[in-house]
């Protein structure tokens, strides 16, 4: 099984110039920097350069690929898709896990197999609380890589579940008891308001 992880571990980090009209000199870091520099392109949602064909040859004898990214982003997901379709249709991978609560990933599942356009992103207003990566960009992405995956499961969530809605939403459907019902249903009134 062959999983593509996004995790949100390091920000980007970006190497600014002085506005300086006296030369500096670049530093070793730049140098190394520049000399190991694989660019990549996304043209029409497909990533290409001499980056993809990098990651897709070391992905080749890997079982994950993590990205360490920034969040709320317009940059990541289109990076994230376009990679994903790459390491999908070359390498495999069927599976995206984010920083999403577990059953919020199910959720997020459901949705995408419900065949509904920007059905991710009507999950997202259903439950505003509930999504750590919360822009429309983001909640395409998750419907795109979802609808690329050929896994019966193909979005998991590796996080704790953020807000309240959905989780009691849940457990009113689980409760086996007329007492724990009520409960959850105020509960779930509470965490309406």
């Amino acid at each position: 099984m062959r999983q593509f992880v996004l995790v949100a571990a390091l920000g980007a980090q970006l190497l600014v110039g002085t506005a300086s009209p006296v030369p500096r000199q670049q530093s070793p870091i730049e140098d190394l920097l520049r000399a190991h520099a694989f660019p990549l392109r996304i043209e029409d949602g497909r990533v290409s350069g001499p980056g993809a064909e990098l990651l897709v040859s070391a992905a080749d004898s890997a079982q994950f690929v993590a990205l360490g990214e920034e969040h709320n982003t317009r940059a990541i997901p289109a990076i994230t898709t376009s990679l994903f379709r790459l390491l999908h249709d070359r390498a495999g991978f069927d599976y995206l896990a984010l920083e999403e609560g577990p059953y919020l990933g199910r959720l997020v599942t459901q949705a995408v197999r419900s065949g509904k356009s920007n059905s991710v992103l009507a999950l997202g207003r259903l439950y505003p609380n509930a999504f750590h990566m919360y822009t429309e960009d983001e909640f395409r992405m998750m419907e795109d890589i979802g609808r690329i995956s050929g896994a019966a499961e193909p979005v998991w969530g590796l996080n704790q579940e953020f807000g309240a809605v959905h989780v009691y939403q849940r457990l009113a459907e689980m409760a086996t008891n007329p007492r724990a019902r009520a409960i959850v249903q105020e509960l779930l009134a509470q965490a309406r308001t």
